[in-house]
């Protein structure tokens, strides 16, 4: 994913010049229950694979290997050990 993309759909709002004070943010990020993180880096993933589809789209036709599964989300799997697993989608 882009540094861009990133920031945009996972921090938009919160760690931001405007945004809450760092401690405050810290709290609210942490405060969100595992499984529901889990789910929340789900469909972020999605969208930044969205906003990403030409980079995507190049790394791709130079065969690069893409996933977008749990494993390749901002939080890695270690975070989700009780909680199922999704399945693997692919980018091809």
């Amino acid at each position: 994913m882009s540094s861009k993309a990133g920031l945009d759909v996972l921090l938009n709002g919160l760690y931001m010049e405007n945004g809450p004070d760092t401690e405050d943010a810290d709290l609210m990020f942490m405060s969100i229950p595992n499984a529901m993180l889990k789910r929340i880096h789900m469909d972020a993933t999605v969208e930044i694979a969205r906003r990403d589809k030409d980079l995507l789209s190049g790394l791709e036709k130079a065969a690069s290997s893409l996933t977008m599964g749990p494993t390749t989300q901002v939080c890695t799997s270690f975070l989700y050990h009780n909680v199922p697993l999704r399945p693997q989608i692919s980018a091809r």
